[in-house]
């Protein structure tokens, strides 16, 4: 399953929608793999990278190394890599 960020649709996915533009997302809850109540509205404040992907995604698999390295390198700085297996 392929799923796109909010916004964005069909052929132009390089095209954000007007309608949502500038507009805060939904709030997003989900578990994290140790149980717990995850919520996007637990990161108001920093710079959130949502990741869709899958273990049987192998470009997924190869970007998980850059996205942790993006996540120590300016995970002080306020940003957040948050990674949602879809499988």
């Amino acid at each position: 399953m392929r799923t796109r960020p909010r916004g964005v649709s069909g052929a132009g996915a390089h095209r954000l929608d007007s309608n949502v533009a500038g507009k805060p997302e939904p709030d997003l809850k989900l578990k994290s793999v140790d149980g717990k109540d995850v919520s996007l509205a637990d990161y108001k404040g920093k710079v959130v990278f949502v990741n869709f992907w899958a273990t049987w995604c192998d470009p997924c698999r190869v970007e998980i190394p850059w996205l942790i390295a993006m996540q120590n390198k300016y995970g002080p700085k306020g940003f957040t890599v948050v990674g949602i297996a879809m499988d």
